[in-house]
């Protein structure tokens, strides 16, 4: 009696229980991978997708393929409804794994062009988002690199140089918050062509302030330290320095490192007119190449250890240039005033503020590993 009373109400919770309102069969949507946005003629955009797709070989299994399509049109959105005029099925951004913007759209609002990920309950919110030197369009219409499709190849790219901490982890949800914060902005990967207009390459970091690309880029290197400088490191930042200085350059001149860890403090300093702001990054480093002698002897360590210092301690000097030059506040010191220097950050007008407080970075190098032959 007790089975057929639990079997009675199993039917008639089936009997009311409602389908699901917003189910998309796969089979039935084209997946976009990848998309990137151009400004055209007219102010007009251009959107160009990666549309994964798949070719059957006669007794065999089908390989991945890519198919790219192009439209314009005034919004996105628009141009994303002419570019499903093309396409054999409807558009889905579920599977999105990047953006890219081409320069110089980046150095318009950005956030009205990705306000439509915003929207959409189906967008892919952890997409990356990046700046491409010139046009975005001509990387995605590469189709594939090496035997490999394009969105994988910039995929990877991406995803290998954000554990070298070579450029910020950027994804559309993470840099919401920022376009709409007055006290701290952000920074996106940039992407270039090769000259060979074969390759896609890593070309640095692009400085934003507020919804708008400054225009100036930093080099791996420089977006290394300043992930650094940032507490943002990830598993891995290599540096390559000149330590000797010989009648004919070699590569005996030089030492790479891995910086192993790297602990960061800022200090505000609101009683000095400008404002001073201190950073000091202490990084234990791991020798990887060394190739002119072995420095475990005498004490070696030591005096390469503050060449290494004051070398990269100058380059984090004109680091700071480079951020006030763009009024990129990536450290957040506009954040820090709001919530622990109220009455300070009430006098400033820190649009203008920013760029003429004292930034004034401190590195110190100490040598914890050699290998394991020195």
């Amino acid at each position: 009696m007790k089975r057929l009373l639990l079997l009675l109400i199993a039917v008639c919770t089936l009997s009311i229980t409602t389908g699901c309102w917003d189910r998309q069969l796969l089979k039935n949507t084209r997946l976009v991978y990848g998309v990137s946005l151009d400004k055209v003629q007219n102010n007009h955009l251009l959107t160009t997708v990666s549309i994964r797709s798949s070719i059957s070989s006669r007794g065999g299994p089908s390989s991945p393929t890519n198919d790219i399509v192009s439209s314009r049109g005034d919004t996105v959105h628009e141009t994303r409804r002419n570019i499903e005029r093309k396409i054999s099925g409807p558009f889905s951004a579920s599977k999105t794994q990047f953006v890219l913007l081409g320069n110089e759209l980046a150095k318009d609002n950005i956030y009205g062009l990705l306000d439509i990920f915003y929207r959409d309950p189906r967008s892919q919110l952890g997409a990356r988002v990046a700046v491409v030197d010139g046009r975005a369009e001509d990387i995605i219409k590469l189709k594939t690199k090496e035997e490999t499709l394009i969105d994988e190849y910039i995929w990877q790219l991406i995803k290998t140089e954000e554990q070298n901490t070579a450029i910020p982890a950027s994804t559309i949800q993470t840099i919401c918050s920022n376009m709409f914060d007055s006290g701290h902005d952000f920074a996106l990967p940039q992407l270039r062509i090769s000259p060979g207009k074969k390759r896609v390459e890593l070309a640095g970091t692009a400085l934003f302030h507020g919804k708008q690309f400054s225009g100036i880029t930093l080099s791996p290197s420089d977006s290394t330290l300043l992930l650094l400088l940032a507490d943002q490191k990830k598993k891995f930042a290599h540096f390559t320095k000149k330590v000797k200085n010989s009648k004919k350059e070699t590569p005996f001149d030089y030492v790479t490192f891995n910086a192993k860890k790297a602990k960061v403090r800022m200090n505000i300093d609101t009683n000095q007119t400008p404002l001073k702001v201190s950073i000091h990054l202490n990084i234990k480093a791991v020798i990887n190449e060394y190739p002119s002698d072995r420095i475990n002897r005498k004490g070696r360590e030591k005096a390469l250890g503050k060449k290494l210092t004051a070398q990269l301690t100058e380059q984090a000097n004109a680091l700071m240039t480079k951020l006030q030059k763009a009024n990129c506040d990536y450290f957040g010191i506009g954040r820090e005033l709001m919530a622990y220097h109220p009455d300070t950050w009430k006098k400033l007008r820190w649009e203008t503020a920013y760029r003429n407080i004292r930034l004034e970075p401190k590195v110190n190098v100490d040598i914890v590993g050699y290998g394991i032959i020195d």
